[in-house]
């Protein structure tokens, strides 16, 4: 939360071509505050790009980045995350209907590139001391991912130690106020849902903020004695820095809890069949050896 020392704060960036807006929010001080400077560390697996992009935020100078460097996996900095930001690419487009998975292949294929991405960050996670470090996933999937990669570092990670931002559901705005729309009216809003979230102060009373947070399914936890995590947007109040409680004046929005629940039910299916399928193929190729 906001402290006179610069903080370290790692961007994981899906698409590397995708981040400049929130990178000049960032560096202008949009999200952690106006006098508070960063230690920038940016991660992706796109590493040849990365590094233009590392070149790229030093000629411009933002006045609040203090230093910025570049790793594959978060070890490799040696540091420890005063916040972790994961950018991702806007998956799931259209209005495909999830029921259809197998049946629309280049939904598939988009489907299968966000769990693919999200195992290689939880990869990218492993052996860094998370510190109780808040991470925040950005982007129109960022409930799903979120759920997945909760489940890939359920031995690491606290209940409410990630928070999840899709763009959609980040304000509820009076329609008098408009809205922005496009790429950069979402990471606008991004920014000023954390804003206020990381400071602790609602910026605007007439505008409910949501944001994404750990639900748990308790049916299938009595049926199989596990936490079924579902990530989903409600309103809060902010009652401090990083500190926030549900609204009790708003509903939650029911269709976005369908579409997202049926998302992340959709992915944690495909990640089981990936991973049988996995096994059967590793246990099949053991099998002639066992005989020997």
């Amino acid at each position: 939360m906001p402290t006179n020392k610069d903080l370290d704060v790692f961007l994981c960036v899906e698409n590397v071509d995708n981040c400049d807006i929130l990178l000049n929010q960032l560096g202008n001080g949009e999200i952690f505050g106006p006098n508070q400077h960063l230690r920038l560390i940016l991660q992706s697996f796109q590493q040849n790009q990365l590094e233009a992009l590392s070149w790229d935020v030093q000629d411009c100078a933002f006045p609040l980045i203090s230093d910025v460097s570049t790793c594959t996996t978060l070890a490799d900095a040696g540091l420890h995350p005063d916040a972790i930001m994961v950018l991702l690419t806007d998956h799931l487009k259209g209005s495909c209907n999830i029921s259809n998975l197998d049946e629309d292949q280049e939904y598939f294929k988009d489907f299968l590139g966000l769990i693919q991405y999200t195992k290689s960050l939880a990869k990218a996670f492993a052996g860094c001391s998370l510190n109780h470090a808040p991470i925040v996933l950005l982007g129109d999937s960022s409930h799903t991912v979120a759920s997945l990669l909760s489940n890939h570092l359920s031995t690491v990670l606290d209940a409410g130690q990630m928070i999840a931002l899709d763009g959609i559901e980040t304000n509820l705005r009076p329609r008098k106020l408009g809205r922005s729309q496009g790429h950069m009216g979402k990471v606008v809003r991004f920014c000023d849902a954390l804003r206020q979230w990381w400071n602790g102060q609602q910026a605007h009373p007439d505008i409910k903020t949501k944001l994404g947070t750990k639900f748990v399914d308790n049916k299938q936890r009595c049926v199989n004695g596990e936490s079924t995590g579902y990530f989903f947007s409600a309103p809060v109040d902010f009652s401090g820095p990083g500190t926030f409680s549900a609204r009790l004046d708003c509903n939650i929005d029911l269709s976005h809890v369908a579409r997202v629940k049926a998302e992340t039910d959709a992915a944690h299916a495909l990640v089981a069949k990936i991973y049988g399928h996995q096994c059967e193929q590793e246990q099949s190729s053991c099998f002639p050896v066992a005989l020997l």
